[in-house]
């Protein structure tokens, strides 16, 4: 991807942040909007537009062109502002949002199948809106001066700085507003402005060779900004303004081609206030870029690490503790300024949760717009930050769930009445840290999961996918989901959601789909992001549903403990507490229907084996052991006494995924990198502590 595609696609991503939060506001509280606001508005539209159509992107540039038209007739009174209008254009803007952040991970980008309704928005009677807030009078008033305004801020002051650069009046003459924007945006950045000249005959295929010479201008490493053709006489005179779209473009090979004339050269002073600028607004780098740096550090661990089990050896062996103490105290401080350069780093990476948690309230009012439905959301958490990667893997998922949330839990009006609630409902999105994990709730106050509902479609399913039912086999009977007091077994019915293909309702509506899409997000979050998705629900009440994931860490403080002989590994943050049995004091074990509990400081833990863990015969537990209490995410095994033989080490390591047929194993959620002894690299698998309680 060349760099002009990246400057887009981070630009375009930023404009459509802004649209948004300004929609937010209109939607809030209509009454708040302004004719600065709207015309604020239309320029961004505009610059989207023009920015497209520049990058090729066509489809975008139209659609930001009919979004703009709405905002004109807005403008000029012609179509009143109304709830709907905002909630279209914030779903339109939303999704404009994630194809174009879509498009800029892949390697040959094209707008091609980009489809939106947006002439829905255009053709709909907007006097019908339930919700309206007529655009009134000042409008009226002040749409020439906000005519007058616009044309000023569009021509006027980026064509008078253009023409201070360039002073060739005549052709910028010839450049549209869009093209002037280009051309001030690539002379703010330092780029260097060419005028190239090509003079063909009608006699020859003129078209096919302009076309030939502007795909070999492009691979010499320049962007067009614009083209004009002349006549004159015999000829066709095209004329190419350009500008590097490479930090070393070929200008000798091109000068073979067309003849080329600069006409605005960035001197190193004008470099260097342009690129200062540039950072004070904002600096973007490339997330693989960060990723290098990422494992770098994680290769200064694992070198740390060996260097001060080399030194251990080596200075038991000289016998001089002074030296020894010194060397100590600055691979000590060696691993402090590594875990410092960890915090920058992921800072780099990091994003406000804020931006997920609003496009997850717009999708669900969206969705409730479109199913009739009446929702109010409240965000708590937003000043939580997440990894830009990770935020981008989850949206996804979150968005199914919301979708679900509205379609699947929130009543309608008059059913919500009937029930004696308020005919709005209501969903709370809720971010937190817990520990080294990240949870999102997502609730809303309606109908619940009704277990005898779920049933009735599940044995249907078992019916339809018969494979599939004998492969996911919940149970065959209704007995199976119950205890022996008749109570149902609420965590296995909620399993049945994330089975696939399965759905609470006979047909896929409007808002939530067939149900393959919660098996894909029980998938996406536990067996690719090595999290967890819980459920709580109550009849009548609503439902809850919770996504804990990981957060990101280069660099993780780890117990190294032996099991049978094997080295295994497991963060230090979620262990509590450590105890050996039985030479702690307060500490005893005794079964309960099969499960070994070990009772300590007036609270009980179920014991689990790493045998348990990977599926394998446990046999019996040793004389002497290690206790170690975990902290194991959320449900009814909370905290669970993990059993180990030794703990061999405590240390900075690194967690890598890298080894995919490690991780396929049941129960591991990484691996930690080490240098052995002998010098070779030792693989460590890491336990993975959220699926935990699954095991016992």
């Amino acid at each position: 991807m060349n760099d002009l595609l990246r400057i887009y696609f981070n630009e375009t991503e930023e404009l459509i942040d802004q649209i948004l939060d300004n929609l937010d506001v209109l939607r809030s509280d209509p009454s708040q909007h302004s004719i600065d606001m709207i015309n604020e508005l239309m320029r961004k539209f505009h610059t989207i537009k023009g920015s497209s159509y520049s990058v090729g992107f066509m489809k975008i540039g139209e659609i930001a062109h009919k979004v703009e038209d709405i905002l004109v007739g807005v403008r000029d009174g012609k179509i009143e502002l109304n709830y709907d209008i905002i909630l279209k254009m914030i779903d339109i803007a939303q999704n404009l949002k994630n194809f174009i952040s879509a498009l800029s991970y892949q390697e040959s980008p094209s707008d091609e199948n980009i489809q939106f309704d947006v002439e829905s928005i255009l053709k709909s009677d907007y006097s019908d809106s339930h919700v309206s807030h007529k655009v009134g009078t000042e409008f009226q008033n002040e749409r020439k001066r906000a005519v007058a305004k616009e044309i000023e801020d569009d021509k006027k002051d980026v064509r008078s700085y253009v023409l201070e650069k360039i002073k060739d009046e005549q052709l910028l003459k010839e450049l549209s507003d869009s093209e002037l924007l280009q051309l001030k945006n690539s002379i703010e950045r330092g780029k260097d402005i060419y005028l190239g000249f090509l003079k063909l005959s009608f006699e020859e295929d003129f078209d096919k060779k302009g076309r030939d010479t502007m795909e070999k201008i492009r691979e010499l490493g320049f962007e067009i900004i614009s083209t004009i053709m002349k006549i004159e006489g015999d000829f066709v005179v095209i004329n190419f303004v350009l500008a590097p779209s490479r930090d070393t473009p070929d200008i000798k090979e091109l000068e073979k081609i067309i003849k080329l004339q600069n006409l605005w050269r960035a001197t190193q002073k004008t470099q260097q206030v342009d690129l200062s600028q540039q950072q004070k607004v904002s600096l973007k780098i490339e997330i693989s870029e960060v990723e290098k740096i990422m494992n770098i550090i994680g290769d200064m661990v694992i070198v740390k690490n060996a260097i001060q089990s080399s030194m251990e050896k080596f200075m038991n062996l000289v016998g001089n503790q002074e030296i020894a103490q010194r060397i100590r105290d600055n691979i000590s401080e060696m691993g402090r300024k590594i875990r410092e350069l960890q915090d920058i780093v992921l800072d780099v990476r990091m994003g406000p949760i804020e931006d997920i948690l609003k496009m997850i309230e717009r999708t669900i009012l969206t969705t409730a717009r479109q199913l009739g439905k009446e929702v109010v959301v409240i965000r708590e958490g937003e000043n939580l930050t997440i990894d830009a990667e990770i935020g981008r893997r989850l949206r996804s998922a979150l968005l199914h769930i919301a979708r679900n949330a509205v379609s699947h839990g929130i009543e309608s009006p008059e059913e919500r009445i009937r029930a004696g609630k308020k005919p709005q409902g209501e969903i709370k999105i809720k971010a937190q840290r817990k520990g080294e994990f990240i949870s999102i709730d997502i609730t809303d106050d309606g109908r619940g999961i009704i277990p005898e509902k779920v049933l009735e479609r599940y044995f249907a399913w078992r019916k339809e996918f018969p494979q599939l039912a004998s492969h996911f086999n919940l149970g065959e009977t209704e007995l199976d989901f119950k205890r022996s007091d008749g109570s149902w077994i609420e965590e296995k019915i909620y399993q049945i959601l994330f089975l696939p293909g399965f759905s609470t309702k006979n047909q896929a509506d409007e808002g939530a789909g067939r149900g393959a899409g919660l098996y894909e997000v029980k998938k996406e979050i536990e067996e690719s992001m090595k999290g967890k998705v819980l459920v709580k629900s109550a009849i009548g009440e609503g439902t809850t549903f919770t996504i804990i994931i990981p957060t990101t860490k280069i660099v993780v403080e780890v117990v190294i403990f032996k099991w049978k002989g094997e080295k295994f590994a497991l963060p230090l943050s979620p262990i509590l507490k450590t105890e050996v049995f039985p030479e702690s004091k307060d500490i005893s074990i005794r079964t309960i229907q099969g499960r070994e509990i070990v009772q300590l400081g007036g609270r009980e833990y179920p014991l689990i084996t790493v045998d348990e863990i990977f599926g394998r015969e446990r046999g019996n537990l040793p004389d002497k052991f290690f206790i170690l209490i975990v902290e194991a995410g959320e449900g009814k095994y909370s905290e669970v006494g993990l059993v180990v033989e030794e703990i061999v080490d405590i240390k900075d390591s690194v967690m890598k995924n890298f080894d995919e047929d490690i991780l396929m194993l049941r129960g591991i959620s990484a691996v930690v990198e080490e240098i052995g002894e002998d010098g070779t690299k030792e693989i460590i698998p890491v336990v993975d502590i959220m699926r935990i309680p699954e095991f016992i």
